[in-house]
């Protein structure tokens, strides 16, 4: 992010997009009709500025723009960091695992994670994801190659692959969380692209229940191209021919 805001100069207004498209305009010559205002009492005497219409593209149209720009990008920099920092407990594996410090420590960034997600997380958390650390370090320290630190994504590996989802139900819920919270966040940016298709004139009294069913629709197009509706059919046929007429 920063470096794409630090390519992207202010004053850079010559390798724009508008000069590269229209490159035979000069606009510092560009004249336009200057406005008399009339002055009043108070003014004083500063000199009015006449802009350009370079200057006056820059300070209306590519400085606004810019700004508006870097304002969007740091504060969804700050979001992301935010939701970083509630999720690094679980990829730090310390050393002594059963010490007081780290016991304490497990409770309070798990009861943060808890008040975050009440509804998929409970107070086990805590626990389980002190017994999951204990078990990963056992697990590697056979082979030598103990590390404190584990990715999100190698820790939701080894619950998988040892099968272990049942004694680690909420470490588990709370990696996967982590692990699909970009592909969410992109899911629902697509979804107002779509909103224009799915939401006309003619569907203008639309619930919400019904527009969020659309849009999903919409969205996952591949997937439901290659589902079959035959059974779905079917059973509503069946349900329809029960109806007494």
């Amino acid at each position: 992010m920063g470096i794409f805001l630090g390519m992207l100069e202010l004053n850079d207004f010559e390798r724009s997009e508008a000069v590269a498209i229209l490159p035979d305009v000069d606009y510092n010559a560009a004249q336009t009709r200057k406005r008399v205002r009339k002055k009043v009492l108070n003014d004083g005497d500063a000199q009015e500025v006449d802009l350009n219409a370079r200057d006056k593209f820059c300070i209306t149209t590519t400085y606004t723009i810019v700004d508006k720009l870097k304002t969007q990008m740091r504060r969804r920099g700050e979001v992301y960091k935010e939701t970083a920092n509630r999720f690094s407990f679980l990829s730090d594996v310390p050393n002594d695992v059963t010490s007081s410090a780290e016991t304490e420590r497990y409770s309070q960034c798990s009861q943060k994670l808890i008040d975050a997600y009440p509804e998929d997380l409970d107070t086990n958390l805590s626990a389980e994801l002190q017994q999951f650390h204990l078990y990963v370090r056992h697990k590697f320290s056979a082979t030598n190659t103990v590390k404190t630190r584990f990715s999100h994504a190698e820790l939701c590996k080894i619950i998988s692959e040892d099968k272990i989802e049942c004694a680690s139900r909420n470490v588990d819920i709370s990696l996967r969380i982590f692990l699909t919270l970009m592909v969410t966040n992109c899911t629902a940016e697509r979804s107002f692209s779509q909103l224009k298709h799915i939401k006309n004139l003619n569907r203008t009294t639309m619930r919400q229940e019904r527009l969020d069913a659309l849009s999903l629709l919409s969205i996952e197009a591949d997937l439901l191209h290659q589902i079959s509706f035959e059974d779905l059919i079917e059973n509503f046929a069946i349900k329809i021919s029960r109806r007494k007429l």
